[in-house]
């Protein structure tokens, strides 16, 4: 038996050489983009990111201490003492499984094949390989609407997407890993089903992805009304003019198969339920499905006249019902959704949070950079082809770009959306120029009349340049600036900076956390402001009166008020609730000097308003409480020596001396915090706005809060017991 001598050229007569070029730059992009979303690993901390991702993995841990048979056991989980106490909190009609079950789903995996790796590991590793994955499937969403160059451009531009990298780096453990995952997928499989003239088997699977999407994040609901708004937007108007023309019988069996799966897998998620089918978030979709029927119906009719009269009977019957339904309140739409449309409406709840508030176009271009002038170049080609692929995808670009305008969190969900646009934008010039240099001018490429293969080689290396992301002499991702690229994949995670904004390791809050955990009985019950429940309830094991989800505005308020009341009020409010300690969260800093007799006072402050602490938040917890901000707090202003004028809040107004929250921030007579010198209070100031004198602010020690514990080494987090008498 002769066997055949390997060679290069046997090899090119099996494998084509595009195919394996494909397959190596998607493998680069991949170990690029996992790269880089692992840089965080140099602190050497296995640790989770921001708040959120600490719950998504005390369900995963509820699962995994289970066993297999968690996966089941989780459906009965209602309630759980360990948050919102005394109350509790329902898990399974509050919380989204999905991320949860896909990292125990993939731990017990690992671990059944003899690996040991520790969950909160496994947890943390998760987001940077499903974004990188994400990255990978972007080809195949690009190759579906535009081809193979536009594909690979997308993937690029995906894997150093600013808004998607901050969403999947190490420790990320949120929503967005796999949502967006799920959402690239149905887009996928979605625009392959229209393609292939409504394949059953390609619109079951897209349903199937975005059934996975509601049970792991609540913007499904959005990809879910963005079907419907393009399912009508290709019907309805040729409808109400009694034309069929445009209807096309495969989009009827593309939605139909998609969104029924979609419907019947969000309604076993126990957080939708079966009345998700029948609610103000899916009748969208539902009104969708009677058009598209509608329509289907009307090619049977010959007269125009007739689809008129249908037409517009079961129209009208369809918008009567749902006017009336929505005024008899049997309609509802959350208000963390709507005012995703009109931001007016925001609760200061709702407000507070930093990724619900409206996005500046600083911030917008900061995220997207050169990405967004080539996604408009991709948007102009896609809108002049004009198919029901192309039609989808200007829709959701306008759309989603709205929503991140309004919402800050919504602007990863553009990301997918705007690198597919720029990768087509970015091939088709690409494509051009390339041309100009391998082949003779032709005088139909009108864009180009009378540039010859010069300039044409030139621009199109300018081009490829300008939009590479590592080696851009004009974006310079790669630099030591704070907002590059890898300056923001190498900062570490919130908890390790003591939620500051700052590449600097400032363990207070872990030092804080470790001392609770080691030192509080275990039946205490701690109370702070609700973005530290979380951390508190997970990290420490001990019970928190309120955290992230925010599911109870009025216990929420309940705190501020206690926070913002005087000690008598407060101490009814803790006990009522249950309270054996409180924390509080100040970066409390010197920041003045001020020439006193013969010696120099060095005046504390807090810097929360560059930071972020309880001192700020005090200004949307008097808001939240129905209390007047300006009773606790203002902002005043000062020149330095060399002219620069500088901002700071201060505790002022008839209620800040009394305020239990500012006792405690401000505490400089307790412990080791009696290092602190007086707390400014006030300025007073020249005409010039020159710092003349110093108000001390009025610290009266607290009698029923005593400090246990001040973490090492700034001060930052305060732990007090509460005394009753």
């Amino acid at each position: 038996m002769r066997v055949e001598a390997f060679s290069v050229k046997h090899l090119a007569e099996h494998v084509k050489v595009d195919k394996l070029l494909i397959v190596a730059t998607l493998c680069t992009v991949f170990a690029t983009s996992l790269a880089l979303r692992l840089l965080r690993l140099s602190y050497g901390y296995n640790l989770l990111d921001e708040f959120d991702p600490y719950f998504q993995y005390w369900m995963a841990k509820y699962v995994v201490d289970r066993g297999w048979a968690g996966f089941i056991e989780w459906f009965s989980w209602f309630k759980d003492p360990r948050f919102w106490h005394p109350y509790g909190r329902d898990v399974i009609h509050t919380a989204f499984p999905g991320v949860a079950f896909t990292a125990a789903f993939i731990h017990l995996f690992i671990t059944s094949l003899g690996l040991k790796l520790d969950l909160m590991t496994t947890c943390a590793l998760l987001p940077a390989f499903l974004g990188s994955l994400t990255v990978v499937l972007m080809y195949q969403l690009g190759k579906e609407v535009e081809g193979k160059a536009a594909g690979l451009y997308a993937s690029v531009f995906m894997a150093f997407n600013a808004a998607y990298l901050s969403r999947t780096l190490f420790g990320f453990f949120d929503d967005e890993s796999v949502g967006i995952l799920a959402f690239v997928c149905v887009l996928i499989f979605y625009t392959r089903a229209l393609k292939k003239e409504g394949r059953i088997l390609e619109a079951f699977i897209a349903g199937g992805f975005l059934g996975y999407m509601t049970s792991a994040w609540g913007a499904a609901t959005y990809i879910i009304n963005l079907l419907a708004l393009h399912a009508m937007l290709l019907t309805l108007p040729y409808l109400l003019v009694g034309s069929t023309s445009k209807y096309s019988r495969k989009l009827l069996i593309t939605y139909s198969v998609t969104m029924s799966t979609t419907l019947l897998l969000a309604s076993l998620v126990p957080k939708h339920g079966p009345r998700f089918i029948a609610s103000g978030l899916s009748f969208l979709a539902l009104m969708a499905f009677a058009i598209l029927v509608l329509a289907d119906a009307s090619t049977k009719l010959e007269s125009r006249v007739k689809r008129l009269v249908l037409t517009w009977s079961v129209f009208t019957a369809l918008a009567g019902g749902f006017a009336a339904l929505w005024l008899l309140g049997y309609l509802s739409v959350p208000e963390r959704y709507f005012s995703v449309i009109f931001p007016s409406i925001r609760s200061p709840l709702v407000a507070s949070v930093a990724e619900h508030q409206a996005i500046t176009w600083f911030h917008f271009f900061l995220d997207y950079q050169l990405v967004l002038p080539l996604a408009l170049v991709g948007l102009y080609f896609v809108a002049r082809r004009g198919d029901e692929v192309d039609v989808l995808m200007i829709l959701a670009t306008i759309i989603t770009a709205y929503a991140a305008a309004s919402m800050a969190r919504l602007l990863v969900l553009l990301a997918p959306l705007l690198c597919v646009l720029a990768g087509v934008g970015f091939s088709r010039v690409v494509s051009v120029l390339a041309s100009k240099v391998i082949e003779e001018e032709r005088a139909r490429r009108r864009a180009l009349v009378g540039l010859d293969r010069r300039w044409a080689g030139a621009l199109l290396i300018v081009l490829v340049l300008f939009f590479t992301p590592l080696a851009s002499p004009i974006v310079k991702p790669i630099t030591d600036s704070p907002q590059s690229i890898v300056a923001r994949a190498s900062n570490p995670q919130m908890i390790l900076t003591s939620t500051f904004a700052v590449t600097a390791v400032t363990p207070d809050w872990l030092d804080a956390l470790a001392w609770m955990r080691d030192n509080l009985p275990p039946d205490a019950v701690v109370a702070s402001w609700w973005d530290y429940g979380y951390h508190i309830a997970v990290m420490t094991g001990r019970t928190s009166t309120c955290d992230n989800a925010a599911l109870d505005h009025k216990h929420i308020a309940k705190i501020a008020k206690a926070f913002l009341s005087n000690e008598t009020v407060a101490l009814e409010i803790f006990k009522e609730l249950g309270v054996t300690h409180v924390v509080v969260f100040g970066y409390v800093v010197p920041y003045l000097s001020m020439k006193v007799g013969g010696g120099t006072v060095q005046f504390y402050t807090s810097l929360g308003h560059i930071f972020g602490d309880d001192f700020v938040k005090s200004f949307w917890m008097a808001r939240i409480a129905g209390l007047d901000p300006s009773n606790y707090l203002k902002e005043v202003y000062f020149a330095t020596p060399e002219g620069r004028v500088l901002s700071l809040e201060v505790p002022a107004g008839k209620n800040a001396t009394s305020a239990v929250l500012y006792r405690m921030i401000f505490n400089n007579y307790e412990g080791p915090l009696a290092e602190r010198g007086p707390i400014v209070g006030d300025l007073v100031v020249d005409e010039q706005g020159r710092l003349v004198n110093v108000v001390p602010f009025d610290v009266k020690p607290l009698k029923h809060f005593k400090l246990a514990y001040a973490s090492e080494p700034n001060h930052y987090v305060l732990v007090y017991k509460v005394v009753y008498d």
